[in-house]
């Protein structure tokens, strides 16, 4: 998961920088008369493809969390994957207490 959402961010970023590399290409021939018919993707396209490789960079994973989204990602395991009562191995109960910790600092 986290090749693959690094390969999305990145290709959101070269849509971001291919979009408005044409609006201003399409801008300049405009201004110097050799209008096409070619239709430049208008800048809200540009700023759609920008707010798409925000959010897809600050997406919470949970294999390779931030340090901004440690305290999220500790929550999410403790509920979903470390059992709270009768733990069946040690390593359960000290991944609890570590997780516990994490999720505490926030």
């Amino acid at each position: 998961i986290g090749s693959y959402k690094s390969h999305v961010v990145r290709r959101a970023e070269e849509l971001r920088k291919v979009s408005e590399g044409r609006r201003l290409a399409q801008v300049n021939k405009t201004k110097q008369g050799n209008d096409d018919d070619a239709l430049p993707p208008s800048s809200e396209v540009v700023k759609d493809a920008e707010a798409l490789r925000l959010a897809l960079k600050e997406l919470p994973n949970d294999i390779h969390p931030l340090p901004s989204t440690n305290s999220s990602t500790a929550k999410r395991i403790l509920s979903s994957c470390v059992p709270a009562k009768d733990p069946v191995f040690q390593l359960m109960v000290d991944e609890r207490k570590l997780l516990e910790g994490i999720a505490a600092e926030s």
